[in-house]
Formats: structure tokens, C-alpha cells, sequence
């Protein structure tokens, strides 16, 4: 039978300074009520059955008696996991538990007795006097009767807690392993941050080479632009969070280099709301969808808007290209993979191939990242 109490290894070394009774709760006080409402009434349609002219009275005592009896239960169980755990196994904090209760539970119902139950004239006492050969009887088999009930109950309260452990551990490890989803879809968005298409890169040094033989004035422009775009294809500190402002910088680094291969470039109009351009963004969500609309291609126009309505980010991209044909999605495919990990169905991509037009419309989220 599980225990109550958590494996010793479990416990931290400061418990033992907790207090008697810290964490208490509503979890044990509605087990207790339960049981107050459970057993009288059990007890009371057993009687009525045998005799339905029995006093109904004695459900009051009965409920009375299971109210101290289940409040000595939870409170021994309680008190036993903060200052036992670590000194004695599962099965002596058990039994030590129920025995401690039994005697509260007794010694309470003695005094609630004499107290509340006899004073108000209720039929328990009448009803049990002739079962008993005296005090010491009476007091062990209450005695008996109150650890029958604690045993029941503690161990009721072992299986509840049992549940309630597994599940926050299940929730602990679901955490997890979300957390280390998310730290390799980190690690393949810095891969794809810090991937510079060699390709690319030769073409572009040679353009500079080019540009120092027209004039050292345009070396150093083209060399700047460079230097741009290897600056923003850099994975950063934090590479799952950007800015809208941030993401337009790579792109207009990535436009700059992509005229120095083929001047002259499309005629680009990029637009963000003013409320927009700080909002946060995952990295490397805006520029697949630009490499997609130029598809490595000359381009006459190049059209990307940014705003913001309602709690998302609305991001289109538009482009008329020089010559049409079809091509597949390309970066679009490891873009709806980020965007289903990271908003699941609240965020959508939607993109149109026309006759030489491309657009791409982006709604996400806004929410911190």
C-alpha cells in the first residue's frame, strides 16, 4: 500500500522544520466532510431498515463522532509527513499515524461526549450504555472503532495523494520535454540563422572585388552591405526572440547584398506601423517569406507591410516578378513548422502564386516570447 507520505529521499533536509499541521487544506477538509456525510448516512438507512421505528436522532452524534474522528485522521497523517519524513520509513509513519489518531480521535469523542452530545440529550449515549461492561471497556472499543476508521481513512488519503504526485510529475516531465522540443526547434533556428549560403557568400565577395575595381568608394559600400547581412544572419544571444524592427534590418541587409549580384534591384516599399515596430517576433519569420517572394529571381517590386490589429502581427509580402513559373515552397515549409510549434492553430500563413505575383500573408499572436 502506498503511503501518505513521500520516499525519504524525496523529502528535503529542511521539512523536518516545518510546522505540525503546514499544508493543511481544502483537499482534507472536503475528505473529511465526505466521510461525515457518508458513513452516518450509511449507518442511519441500515437502521431504518432493520427498525423503521428507530430514533433518527442519532445520525446528529454519529456525524458528530465522524467529523473528530476524520479531523484526527488528516491531522496525524499531516503532522506525521512533516516531521517523520526522513526519520522513519513508509510503514512505521503509517502506523504511527493511525495510532495517534485512534487516541486523539477517542480521547476528542470522550470530551465531545460529555461536552455537546450528553447535554443535548441525543440517543447515542442511551443507545451504546448497555454495550459496555464499563469505562474501559467503553474506551477500547471506541478506541478500536476510531483506528478501524483512521486506517481507512489515511490510507484513502495515501491513494488521493499518490494521484496528485503522479500527476504533477507527469505535468513535470510533459514540461520538459515541451522545453526540450523547443530548445532543438532553438538550435535548428540558429543553424539556419548562422547558414550562409556559400554560393551566395562567393558571389557577393567577388561583386565587392568588382566594386574596388570601379572605385574604392564603392568597394566600401558593397563591402558595408556585407558585413550587414553577415551581421543580421548571426544567430543572437537569444535567437527565439526578435523585433519587428530587428527582422526589417535582415531583410534590408539581405535586399543590399541580392543588388549587388543583380543591379538593378526590384523597387522595394517596406511599411510598419509605428505601434509595430517594437512588437516582438520569432527571428527568421520574416525573410523566408521575402526569399520566397523573389525566388532567387530578378524582381520588378517587392512589396512588405507590418501591422498590428487586435492583438496580432499581420506581416504581407507582395512581388512581381520578372518571369513566372512555379516552384515549391522552399523556407515555407520549416516556416509553418516554427509556427505550429510556437502558436498551434492561433497563427496562420497563407501564400498565392499568380501570373509572375507572389504574396504571402503572416498572422501571428502577439504575446511575449
Amino acid at each position: 500500500m502506498s503511503s501518505v507520505l513521500p520516499a525519504p529521499s524525496a523529502i528535503p533536509n529542511g521539512s523536518a522544520s516545518r510546522g505540525w499541521f503546514s499544508g493543511f487544506g481544502k483537499r482534507h477538509l472536503c475528505i473529511v466532510l465526505t466521510f461525515c456525510a457518508v458513513v452516518p448516512l450509511s449507518g442511519a438507512l441500515f437502521k431504518l431498515a432493520l427498525d423503521p421505528a428507530s430514533h433518527h436522532g442519532a445520525v446528529v452524534g454519529d456525524v458528530i463522532a465522524c467529523f473528530v474522528i476524520g479531523l484526527a485522521a488528516m491531522l496525524s497523517a499531516i503532522a506525521a509527513e512533516n516531521r517523520l519524513a526522513g526519520i522513519l520509513g513508509a510503514a512505521p509513519r503509517m502506523a504511527i499515524a493511525v495510532l495517534v489518531a485512534a487516541a486523539a480521535g477517542t480521547v476528542l469523542l470522550e470530551a465531545v461526549i460529555q461536552l455537546l452530545i450528553r447535554p443535548l440529550g441525543l440517543p447515542i449515549e442511551e443507545a451504546e450504555m448497555a454495550m459496555y461492561s464499563g469505562d474501559l471497556h467503553r474506551v477500547a472499543y471506541r478506541f478500536s472503532g476510531a483506528a478501524t476508521w483512521a486506517l481507512m481513512l489515511i490510507a484513502l488519503y495515501a491513494m488521493f495523494e499518490a494521484r496528485r504526485r503522479a500527476t504533477e510529475e507527469l505535468h513535470t516531465v510533459r514540461v520538459a520535454a515541451l522545453a526540450a522540443e523547443r530548445a532543438v526547434l532553438e538550435g535548428d533556428l540558429r543553424a539556419m540563422q548562422a547558414r550562409v549560403d556559400p554560393d551566395l557568400l562567393f558571389d557577393t565577395l567577388l561583386a565587392v572585388d568588382r566594386a574596388y575595381a570601379r572605385s574604392i568608394r564603392s568597394g566600401e559600400e558593397a563591402l558595408d552591405s556585407l558585413i550587414g547581412f553577415l551581421r543580421a544572419a548571426l544567430p543572437a544571444e537569444a535567437a527565439a526572440a526578435s523585433t519587428v524592427a530587428r527582422e526589417l534590418e535582415h531583410v534590408r541587409a539581405y535586399l543590399a547584398v541580392r543588388e549587388l549580384l543583380s543591379p538593378p534591384g526590384p523597387d522595394v516599399e517596406m511599411k510598419a506601423e509605428p505601434d509595430a515596430r517594437e512588437a516582438p517576433m520569432p527571428a527568421m519569420l520574416m525573410l523566408p517569406l521575402v526569399r520566397w517572394a523573389l525566388d532567387g529571381r530578378p524582381a520588378l517590386r517587392l512589396q512588405l507591410t507590418v501591422r498590428r490589429r487586435e492583438g496580432t502581427l499581420g506581416i504581407s509580402v507582395e512581388s512581381d516578378l520578372a518571369e513566372a513559373r512555379p516552384s515549391p515552397e522552399g523556407d515555407l515549409a520549416g516556416v509553418r513548422k516554427r509556427l505550429m510549434h510556437l502558436y498551434r492553430e492561433r497563427a496562420r500563413l497563407d501564400v498565392s502564386i499568380g501570373a509572375g505575383k507572389r504574396r504571402a500573408l503572416m498572422e501571428i499572436p502577439l504575446q511575449p516570447l
